[in-house]
């Protein structure tokens, strides 16, 4: 779920790049996919990325000198919106089989981090900052889960968020083809079918 450790750039502090931004998205906030193909990140040119977004190629090195600088400050709005997304989820609050369907839901609910996942090899975001805004929140519901009997004691939390990350991936590919909401109830349920403890969970 997390990549090499790359600097995150931060959008300038010009009102123009939010709004070059935003295009470039297609509208959404934080829609990377809106204009990154379905492909390694590192493949994809200025050029295609410019003439998906229907705008100039100088107007997208105005603000962002390479693809690089381009990947990485999205790399930073898609941890912040996944991070928020997962504290809204209040994980904490609900029993485990029920926390692991929102997290599927943070996840899976846009297509966004499609791009993000795929290009993981060309690292867009800080890996320090997804383990402690992300996958840590994940390992501790994952233990949780352990020590109330829900999930399988035998399988240690690494082999879990191991687990967990490849059918998310996964989950993010079916929502094509069968829909955000089923994909989400299909992953969470194959995941708990292979980890549920035998033993009686307390929560």
């Amino acid at each position: 779920m997390t990549g090499p450790i790359v600097t995150v750039s931060k959008f300038p502090d010009d009102p123009n790049v939010y709004a070059t931004i935003k295009k470039i998205r297609g509208g959404h906030p934080c829609n990377v996919t809106a204009f990154l193909p379905r492909i390694p990140l590192k493949n994809d040119r200025f050029l295609d990325i410019a003439s998906a977004a229907d705008i100039g190629r100088a107007t997208l090195y105005r603000y962002f000198p390479s693809r690089d600088v381009l990947v990485a400050a999205m790399g930073d709005a898609v941890l912040e919106d996944l991070s928020s997304r997962l504290i809204e989820a209040d994980l904490d609050s609900v029993p485990v089989p029920e926390a692991l369907a929102r997290v599927s839901r943070a996840f899976i609910g846009n297509g966004k981090y499609v791009a993000l996942i795929r290009g993981a090899d060309d690292a867009c975001l800080n890996s320090e900052e997804m383990d402690r805004r992300v996958t840590k929140p994940i390992r501790d519901l994952l233990q949780r889960g352990i020590d109330t009997g829900v999930l399988r004691d035998d399988l240690s939390v690494d082999v879990l968020v191991t687990l967990s990350g490849a059918l998310l991936r996964a989950g993010i590919d079916l929502t094509a083809t069968i829909g955000a909401e089923r994909a989400g109830a299909t992953i969470t349920s194959l995941f708990l079918d292979g980890t549920r403890s035998s033993r009686t969970p307390e929560a």
